[in-house]
């Protein structure tokens, strides 16, 4: 991919429904900046659940986050359920045209090496999942899927990912977990975990002693060796039209309680 400027934003903990909607506008803002990515770095605020775009709703124990102070939110792109809690989000945003000589693969093999590229700078080597058959699992961490990453001595999923085409841009996002918080999923799931799954999950504090920003310190000084990394603030508009959208859709029962097709991104 042709790029000449990799904009990084370290954002805040956000709601659910606002962290979907900033995602969504900056996919929007890279549809019309040619050449630009955006790469974003988050939290959440309470933790939360996220659900795969088709995913049923039936899958989550509703009672249990209720009970647990545990939100959760509908994404625009697919997969599994995923517990956002004790990990480092992370969210690209690319320009895409079927005619800028870019496919979906290119794109696809950028994040996961851009991924890697991250998890190095840890002193973790990583390898991107080759594409194949895929059983998807309410628990997005049950299994790899193509072009996720798995850790190479172990062979253990350590990055759950989730992308969606869309007018203008790619957007992807994704959960570097920190620690085994993810396997909690389980008590939020209505459904029976998976047979366990070859390899498994890992977790970046398997391998390493660090905060959540000293990863984010060891991810930037990895960035600045390898791209063009410009320092990037939600401006007034971008969080405005976000806040707008996370009003609107991602906080509105329609949305959350959307059937496959039925209602469109």
């Amino acid at each position: 991919m042709n790029m000449h400027k990799l904009n990084l934003l370290l954002d805040r903990d956000h709601p659910g429904a606002m962290n979907m909607a900033i995602d969504q506008v900056l996919g929007e803002a890279a549809a019309a900046r040619p050449g630009e990515i955006f790469l974003r770095f988050y939290g959440w605020e309470p933790p939360t659940v996220t659900l795969g775009y088709n995913q049923p709703l039936a899958d989550l124990n509703l009672e249990a986050l209720d009970r647990d102070g545990i939100g959760w939110v509908r994404r625009m792109t697919g997969g599994g359920g995923v517990l956002h809690w004790n990990e480092i989000t992370y969210a690209i945003a690319a320009p895409f045209s079927p005619a800028g000589g870019t496919s979906r693969g290119d794109l696809f093999r950028f994040c996961a090496d851009l991924l890697s590229l991250l998890y190095r700078s840890l002193g973790i080597e990583t390898a991107a999942r080759a594409p194949g058959p895929y059983t998807p699992f309410a628990d997005c961490f049950a299994a790899p899927g193509a072009y996720e990453l798995v850790e190479v001595t172990t062979g253990k999923k350590i990055a759950g990912s989730a992308s969606a085409l869309k007018r203008g841009y790619f957007l992807q996002h994704g959960s570097l977990p920190l620690d085994d918080t993810r396997l909690r999923i389980d008590r939020y799931l209505a459904v029976s975990s998976p047979a366990p799954q070859p390899g498994g999950s890992i977790a970046i504090g398997d391998f390493v002693t660090l905060g959540r920003e000293e990863v984010l310190e060891r991810f930037r000084a990895g960035l600045e060796d390898n791209f063009p990394v410009v320092p990037f603030r939600l401006s007034g508009e971008i969080f405005g039209a976000a806040s707008r959208l996370a009003e609107e859709k991602y906080s509105s029962p329609a949305w959350a309680h959307r059937r496959h097709s039925a209602i469109g991104a």
